[in-house]
């Protein structure tokens, strides 16, 4: 099991908007997993289009290992204040 997604959208074969269609519309207890979207798509309305589509929030790249880090923080713990350590940080 894992616990969080970090799906590049721009791959071969098939990109993440097709593979967060899929994990979305699964019939397994996966599919509500945390998704967070890689992408060097940094475009006003970017990240609303992401989220419209099933991810649970979207990072562009280059990505910043900090920003990545909290980001992943606030995905896995919403109710956690900023500032505060989160379970598995403590």
């Amino acid at each position: 099991t894992f616990d969080i997604v970090l799906l590049d959208i721009h791959m071969p074969v098939m990109d993440g908007k097709e593979v967060i269609q899929r994990i979305r519309s699964s019939q397994n207890s996966w599919r509500c997993i945390p998704v967070i979207a890689l992408t060097a798509d940094a475009m006003l309305g970017d990240r609303e289009k992401l989220i419209a589509l099933g991810m649970n929030d979207y990072i562009s790249k280059p990505i910043d290992q900090r920003e990545l880090i909290a980001l992943m923080n606030r995905v896995l713990c919403p109710d956690a204040e900023p500032g505060q350590p989160t379970a598995s940080a403590a």
